[in-house]
């Protein structure tokens, strides 16, 4: 449920259908510096978790956020 949650609140902000959770964040057309802390800020409001600037810097791609979420919670 975490993972689906999460690809939902993606799909939202770079309105892309079909995500590789395995693509690296700056191989996906609509996803900028500005679209990936959108993301961060909607995904941390939606699980009510908060990241590091560390954390959301190192974000390679969709799975390694999914991963450090379920860290979380």
């Amino acid at each position: 449920m975490t993972e689906k949650k999460i690809l939902n609140v993606i799909k939202k902000h770079i309105k892309f259908k079909k995500i590789n959770k395995k693509q690296g964040l700056d191989k996906i057309n609509k996803w900028d510096s500005l679209t990936h802390f959108n993301i961060i800020f909607a995904i941390e409001k939606e699980f009510k978790i908060k990241f590091d600037i560390n954390e959301i810097n190192s974000f390679q791609n969709i799975e390694e956020i999914i991963n450090n979420v379920k860290k979380k919670k």
